[in-house]
This record gives structure tokens, C-alpha cells and sequence, in this order.
């Protein structure tokens, strides 16, 4: 019985008189309950031939977790070699063709940008979805009406930065909850800052406007000033500088090291803050800020790659490395001899 692939695909699997094992109709409840019922449901729907026996028992187990997969797996071997070989032949070798009778090439970019779509890579792909598609945070416009001088398109991925920390920037610039937004949720709690307990407790107070954060922002930026070479600009916003490590400005011998410390920073001072608002205690900011830098960079000078070792002993004396005996030794040498 000669048929065109068309006519294959559609035909039963099981119950049908030309499918048959040993003489005997081919039957099976659980692939019947997965509905793979027709040799399409058991063919590639581009590439020709059947599917891995794999992709048949995920099927199957996705209805009923009970069935073992080898039962299906060999199940589905008898099936195979029960289709006919003229069948087979066609399934296995023919390829799926358009309406129009050829595949279309695809194209991908835009007037004289247009390449064929073979050469094209993924990271390209994905970067024309993130501009024409993906949708710019709300947060971005609520920050710039705070601060017109900041920059939308500013990159504020921290090289090296570690995953707290880029954790807490992230909540941070999709703004956290502060006193003032719980206040409205549940009148019980006070809009007075957990810290100092003078002014509204907003995003902008927490973070760069607390008394009690005077003192730690004044040894930060000796810091900076010393270790890292910062030559400060009065005419950059410190309030920026802080909440978002940028700058115009100012100088700073290594740029990615400074933004780390100032993440570390804004993670120091949420530390402290939840430690007032869950525990009722004030503690100093700099001693978590120098518990965390201290840990979080030991760990990238000792199981970083050489690039991180590099990139944060580069301009800098506020730690070096010495590279040991093996790939992963370091020592790290005159860690914050400064503090």
C-alpha cells in the first residue's frame, strides 16, 4: 500500500490492520491516554524520522508517573518496527516542505543590516528583544524625577559584585519597602525612620539622608580617598554617587572596585536598618561594611578567576595577592589595613 507522507502522518497507530505485531493489532492505554494516537504523534515535526524513545516515555509519564519507562521504551520499539516498510522509508527520509512548495529564507535585522538568519546569534536575537520588546522598569522614571541629572542608559552591573549584593541593588532600585510604605499598609507602624527616628523613613533618607549615617559615609570616603585614589568633584552628586556608583566628574583609579565598595555599602546600611526595625538595636554601620568587603573579597582572591584577582588589586593598596603553589591559591596580603 503506497501512500504520500500526508497521508501517513494522519492514519491510527493502534487498531489499525496494517500495523500489526506478530500477527496482532497493536494497542496501548497509556500511550492512548498521552494522545499519541497517530504516526505524527510519533514523528519530528520538521526534521524527518520518529522521536527518542525518551521524548515518548516523558509523554507517557507526564499523564501517569506509574508506567516504567522501559515498558514504554520497548512498547514503542515494537511499534516501530511494526509500521510498514514503505512507511518507514518515508518517514525516515523525507523532509517537511512549505505550502509554497520550498522553505522561505529567513532574514533577520533591519534595511542594511539584514543578514541571513543562519549566521545569526542568539545574543543578537536577544538584544533586539530587549529593545524592541522588553518594557523599561517602572522604578527608572521615579528615580529620575528624584534625580533629573541621572542617567536612564547608566550600565549599573557591578563586575565581580556578589550575589547579596546585587540582590539588594536590584530591590533597591525597584524601590524596598521603607517605613512610609508600611505605614500606609498597616497604620500600626511608624513612618519615623527605625535609625534615627527624626524624619520620614523614605528610600532616599534610609540610604543617604540619616544622621547616624554621617559618620560612616565620612570614613567611606577617606577610604575611597587613601586606598583607592578618589579625587572628589563637588559638582557630582554624593547622593547618586552613593545610591548608584555613578559618577562624571570625579576620578577614581579603579572604577569597578569603588562600585563594589559602595554596593557593599548600600547592603551594610539595609543590614543595619533591618537589624533597628526587626530588633529594636543600633549598631554602626562600618563594622558590618568591613565584615562584609573582608569576606565577600577574600572569597573572589582565593576561588576567583585571575581576571577578578587582577581586576581588584589593580590601583589599589587596599589589598594585594600573592598567587600560590596551585590555580586556586592566593593570599590575600594588607586586607584593610586602612580600617
Amino acid at each position: 500500500m503506497r501512500l504520500t507522507l500526508s497521508t501517513i502522518k494522519k492514519l491510527p497507530i493502534f487498531l489499525n490492520k496494517y500495523i500489526k505485531n506478530d500477527g496482532k493489532l497493536l494497542y496501548n492505554r497509556d500511550m492512548v491516554q498521552a494522545k499519541l494516537v497517530q504516526l505524527k504523534d510519533i514523528m519530528y515535526e520538521v526534521l524527518p524520522g520518529f522521536l527518542p524513545a525518551q521524548a515518548i516515555c516523558d509523554s507517557v509519564q507526564e499523564v501517569n508517573q506509574d508506567v516504567n519507562s522501559t515498558t514504554v521504551s520497548n512498547y514503542y520499539r515494537v511499534i516501530r518496527e511494526s509500521v510498514p516498510q514503505s512507511w518507514r522509508l518515508a518517514i525516515e527520509t523525507s523532509t517537511k516542505q512549505s505550502e509554497s512548495g520550498s522553505f522561505p529564507a529567513l532574514k533577520f535585522g533591519h534595511g542594511a543590516d539584514m543578514k541571513d538568519f543562519g549566521v545569526i546569534m542568539c545574543k543578537q536575537i536577544y538584544e533586539r528583544f530587549v529593545v524592541k520588546v522588553a518594557q523599561k522598569p517602572a522604578s527608572l522614571p521615579y528615580w529620575c524625577r528624584i534625580y533629573p541629572t541621572l542617567d536612564e542608559k547608566e550600565k549599573w552591573k557591578i563586575k565581580g559584585n556578589s550575589k547579596e549584593a546585587d540582590d539588594h541593588d536590584f530591590r533597591l532600585r525597584h524601590k524596598i519597602l521603607t517605613n512610609a510604605i508600611l505605614h500606609q499598609l498597616d497604620r500600626r507602624v511608624g513612618r519615623e525612620c527605625d535609625v534615627c527616628g527624626l524624619e520620614t523613613e523614605n528610600l532616599v533618607h534610609m540610604y543617604v539622608k540619616c544622621t547616624k549615617l554621617c559618620g560612616f559615609f565620612k570614613m567611606l570616603k577617606c577610604c575611597l580617598i587613601k586606598k583607592l585614589g578618589l579625587v572628589w568633584n563637588n559638582r557630582d552628586s554624593w547622593e547618586i554617587f552613593v545610591l548608584f556608583g555613578v559618577w562624571k566628574e570625579s576620578r577614581v583609579k579603579n572604577t569597578e572596585l569603588c562600585r563594589f565598595l559602595l554596593s557593599h555599602a548600600r547592603w551594610a546600611i539595609k543590614s543595619r536598618h533591618n537589624i533597628a526595625h526587626f530588633e529594636n538595636k543600633l549598631v554602626p554601620v562600618w563594622p558590618i561594611f568591613k565584615s562584609m568587603v573582608q569576606s565577600q573579597t577574600k572569597y573572589r582572591m582565593i576561588c576567583g578567576n585571575v581576571g577578578i584577582k587582577k581586576l581588584f588589586s589593580r590601583d589599589s593598596s587596599l589589598f594585594s595577592y600573592q598567587q600560590g603553589g596551585g590555580d586556586c591559591l592566593a593570599l590575600v596580603t594588607g586586607l584593610f589595613r586602612f580600617f
